[in-house]
């Protein structure tokens, strides 16, 4: 609660005590009753008679209000002494205020003459109807003879065991204890409307919802209060002591639903253990029952089911508040006090009844001080807690600034990193185009020549473009693989005359007339290698036109050998060295980032896409080998590779062996295009191959079934049955010979599903010559 609040809740409170106050009007009562200043009081048994009573001696003098404790089985006596020393008979007016009282009987005794006048019943008293507490205050008379002198005995019972209070004394005494009691009660009303009107103006305000609760359950108990009191009823609101006794029972549970309520939304006991929610819609359904009886009042059946349900409400909502406090909730502190001065006030009010307390404040005003009190601590609660929503608001709300400020720089970071990358998309096709489009134009044009005038300069030229533009394209395959997560090692046998065949043909077509090559082979062409011969063509291919390029005018040379570990591991190792124009140190790291160009523009010096190295790196290392890189700028640049080149359990290999001698061959191209199969006829009958073709893999398995084929050449993708189901199906029936696959799907995806059907190679389209010739020499064919 702000310092403002706390100055305006005081102003609030003062100002309406004082002008209640200042209202009071205590007017004169009637004359004095002559009543002697003190009295006596005796308990006894009932049925005590009223001989047994005056003569008895163990009367105790007490003061004119007298508490007493009328159970049933006891009978409390009062005694006073009255007297008239005029010489003429007179009226003597008495006034008794009681409370809770059953029954009730009045004898005077003259002390001199020892005579009794008749007994004057309780029910036969008159009530009292101009009077402050009219509904508990009765009179009668009694003629005096002249100087005369009498006892005064009041005996009174409780029919239901019920505490009851009695006041004897003169009229004047019992106004001041009528006058102090009003104005204590206009201190309360006025307190309390205060804080209505102070915790109304703040549910206005902040909108908050807990507020007209807080509202409406003070302004129920204050009329529970006050009505209990009898105050009610002296005002006219009702005529009919029946409907007080009504209003009573109503307004005890009707006031506890409300607190109730409040106390979920103060204590937010939805979010307590489940015990307390038990007991919260346990509580809530009681008084809604309790409403219920109280409709049909019957004294009995209310007062047996509502004590102890009340006495659970309170405890409930001292528990609930302490768990609150336990989880920091300090707020619940106030809560916690709030009900425990109520369940005070309570007590002190029914303890004054019974035994009698020395102060006001804990006797007839205890009540109204305790709910008072609950007024106060349940208001600063509620703006304790609603000071914390606020401060956790604005915790809440700047830390949501922040996030959303950090959100936002965080988008302006993705909008520039996705500007960068639309960028270097855009360089990408820009250069994947223009690295697309300079070999097709070579081939293009070499073809138009070759048309007018045959000559090896235009085969040369024709033959450079389309090997370009076949590693163009594979480099972009294998990229496509590894940002999908495709790519797989396919570990097999081959003959490294593969890798140096594809390595030369790399080598004759792409280097210039003042470019030197060497190829220096200290391993056996007969050495067969475990690897991934695909994954290794592209990776020796890159690293070798990238020596090209950046060696315009110098040697390019290669040399490989193999190392062999304690006779089983053996391990490849290739170098590839130009003297070119180098790498700057602080470039040599980056040249294996994807997309890096040593430099960018229409003015760059070498052509490339920018993914040769990187590739080479991520195939390398998916070999378990290593790459490193040494260069001197304009000196050259050295590439020294390495990795595993045989089996590492050392399972024997499939040896497979092709015809000797000069036995005419047979082989089945099995090709649905009908130019690429004729590509094919043409290769092989160059090579001395008897040809058959066969255009789907249904027609492949039936001359399969039917003929001998020294060599199958597998499409894989084609109209009725795919190269996969036919090579499966042509090896189910005892089919032994090679089976090569010749596609243009050539990922690693495809070699592994041609490798699992049954396949013993691979060749991706286009299909170079020489290095058919390599592949089927592996094979003796």
């Amino acid at each position: 609660m702000s310092y403002r609040q706390q100055v305006c809740l005081i102003l609030l409170l003062v100002v309406p005590l004082f002008s209640w106050a200042g209202n009071i009007d205590i007017s004169a009562l009637q004359t004095p009753v002559e009543v002697w200043d003190y009295a006596e009081r005796l308990t006894t048994p009932r049925n005590t008679t009223i001989e047994d009573v005056a003569s008895s001696h163990n009367w105790q003098s007490v003061d004119r209000e007298t508490p007493g404790r009328g159970f049933s089985k006891q009978t409390e006596w009062l005694r006073f002494k009255v007297s008239n020393s005029s010489d003429q008979k007179k009226r003597m007016r008495f006034f008794w205020h009681h409370a809770q009282i059953g029954s009730a009987n009045i004898y005077l005794h003259d002390t001199k003459t020892g005579d009794w006048l008749p007994t004057i019943h309780l029910s036969s008293l008159t009530p009292i109807e101009d009077r402050p507490y009219h509904g508990r205050m009765l009179e009668w008379y009694v003629d005096l003879p002249a100087n005369s002198e009498y006892q005064l005995l009041l005996s009174a019972e409780s029919v239901f065991s019920m505490s009851f209070r009695i006041l004897a004394g003169k009229e004047s005494d019992l106004g001041r204890i009528a006058g102090d009691t009003y104005n204590s009660t206009y201190l309360f009303i006025g307190f309390i409307l205060a804080l209505v009107l102070y915790n109304a103006a703040l549910a206005l305000s902040t909108k908050e919802s807990g507020y007209w609760f807080y509202i409406f359950y003070i302004t129920l108990v204050s009329l529970y209060t006050l009505s209990l009191r009898g105050f009610l009823f002296e005002w006219h609101w009702y005529s009919d002591p029946i409907w007080e006794q009504r209003v009573v029972l109503f307004l005890a549970p009707a006031s506890l639903i409300f607190a109730l309520l409040f106390a979920d939304n103060i204590l937010r006991i939805k979010y307590q253990p489940a015990l307390f929610k038990f007991v919260f819609r346990f509580c809530l359904s009681a008084q809604f029952i309790m409403l219920a009886v109280a409709a049909y009042p019957s004294i009995d059946i209310f007062v047996s089911l509502f004590a102890p349900l009340s006495i659970v409400v309170v405890v409930f909502m001292l528990s609930s508040s302490a768990w609150v406090i336990l989880h920091k909730g300090y707020y619940a502190i106030l809560f916690f006090l709030g009900w425990l001065a109520l369940l005070l006030g309570i007590a002190g009010h029914q303890y004054s009844i019974i035994i009698g307390v020395g102060t006001e404040l804990l006797g007839r005003e205890s009540l109204k001080t305790g709910t008072a009190l609950e007024a106060i601590f349940l208001s600063w609660a509620m703006a304790m807690r609603i000071q914390r929503l606020r401060k956790e608001h604005e915790a809440l709300r700047k830390q949501h600034t922040q996030s959303l400020q950090e959100m936002n720089e965080q988008l302006a970071d993705k909008l520039e990193l996705e500007q960068e990358l639309n960028n270097q998309k855009n360089e990408l096709l820009n250069i994947i185009s223009h690295e697309l489009k300079t070999p097709l134009n070579i081939v293009y044009s070499a073809i138009d020549l070759l048309r007018e005038n045959p000559s090896s300069e235009h085969i040369r030229d024709l033959a450079y473009g389309s090997d370009r533009l076949r590693r163009n394209v594979d480099n972009l395959v294998l990229l496509s693989e590894l940002n999908t997560q495709k790519l797989r090692v396919n570990y097999q046998y081959f003959s490294i005359q593969n890798l140096l065949s594809a390595l030369n043909e790399t080598a004759e077509v792409t280097r210039k007339a003042d470019q030197q090559w060497k190829l220096i082979s200290n391993v056996s062409p007969e050495y067969r290698i475990y690897s991934d011969e695909r994954l290794l063509t592209i990776l020796l291919e890159n690293i070798v036109e990238n020596a090209f390029k950046f060696s315009p005018r110098g040697i390019i040379k290669v040399v490989v050998w193999v190392e062999t570990t304690n006779g089983q591991d053996d391990r490849m190792i290739w170098n590839i060295e130009d003297d070119g124009i180098g790498i700057p140190e602080d470039k040599q790291t980056k040249v294996f980032d994807l997309f890096f160009q040593m430099d960018h523009g229409k003015t760059r010096g070498a052509e490339g896409m920018g993914i040769g190295l990187p590739l080479a790196a991520e195939i390398i290392k998916r070999l378990f080998g290593k790459i490193t890189l040494e260069s001197i700028p304009h000196k050259g640049t050295l590439v020294h590779l390495e990795y595993p080149s045989a089996a590492p359990n050392l399972e024997q290999q499939r040896v497979l062996t092709g015809l000797t001698g000069n036995k005419e061959r047979c082989v089945l191209v099995v090709e649905d295009n009908h130019i690429n199969a004729k590509v094919l006829v043409r290769l092989m009958e160059q090579m001395h191959y008897q040809v058959v073709i066969a255009d789907n893999g249904a027609k492949a398995v039936d001359l399969a079934a039917n003929r001998h084929f020294d060599l199958i050449l597998m499409d894989i993708q084609m109209p009725v049955m795919d190269g996969f189901e036919a090579t499966r199906q042509i090896r189910a029936l005892g089919y032994e010979g090679i089976i090569i696959a010749i596609t243009a799907n050539d990922t690693s995806e495809d070699r592994n599903n041609a490798q699992q059907s049954g396949m013993d190679d691979f060749l991706g389209k286009p299909i170079r010559f020489q290095q058919l010739k390599t592949k089927l020499r592996s094979f003796n064919l």
